[in-house]
C-alpha cells in the first residue's frame, strides 16, 4: 500500500498479519531525497543501517538523473557536512552546534543520537513555502514562496 503522509512523504507499507496487523515501513521518500530538502525533512547518516541520505543535484535543468554534486553528512567526519563534486569534497560546513537561527524565517538543527546524525531546517511562518535545492552547479539555493508576494 502506498500512502501519502502529512509532510508530503510517500511511504510503502507492508502489512504483516499476525494476531495484530502491524504496518512496517519498507520505503519512504524522505529517506531518499533528490535535489530538494523540505522543512522537517532530514539529510544524514543512519548509523544502524549505514544509509547516508544525500541531496543529489540534477544532471541538467530538465534532466532529473543524478548530477555531479551531492550534499550530506560525511560518514568519516560526522561533525561536518559537505557538498561533494563527483565524490570529492567541494565545500565543507562545520555542524558543531545543535541548532541555530540566521533570521526570522527559518532555523537549522542537527540531531545526534545513537541511531544517526541528521541535519534539518524548519520554518517559523508556515504560510511561507520553503525549500533548499542543490543546484546542478553545486550551490545550495534557498527558494521560498509567499502568498503575499505570489512568488
Amino acid at each position: 500500500m502506498l500512502k501519502l503522509i502529512t509532510q508530503s512523504c510517500f511511504m510503502y507499507r507492508c502489512k504483516i498479519h499476525t494476531l495484530l496487523s502491524i504496518g512496517v515501513v519498507l520505503w519512504q521518500s524522505f529517506d531518499h531525497p533528490t535535489d530538494t530538502l523540505l522543512p522537517v525533512m532530514k539529510v544524514g547518516l543512519n548509523k544502524k543501517t549505514g544509509h547516508n541520505g544525500l541531496l543529489t543535484s540534477w544532471k541538467d535543468e530538465d534532466d532529473p538523473r543524478g548530477g555531479d554534486f551531492s550534499f550530506g553528512v560525511d560518514p568519516q567526519r560526522q561533525r561536518e557536512v559537505f557538498i561533494w563534486r563527483d565524490s570529492h569534497p567541494y565545500i565543507r560546513y562545520d555542524i558543531m552546534i545543535e541548532s541555530w537561527t540566521n533570521n526570522d524565517i527559518l532555523s537549522f538543527s542537527v540531531d545526534r543520537s545513537d541511531e544517526g546524525i541528521y541535519v534539518s531546517f524548519s520554518v517559523f511562518d508556515k504560510s511561507i513555502a520553503t525549500r533548499w535545492t542543490l543546484s546542478r552547479t553545486g550551490a545550495l539555493e534557498l527558494l521560498f514562496w509567499t502568498a503575499i508576494n505570489m512568488k
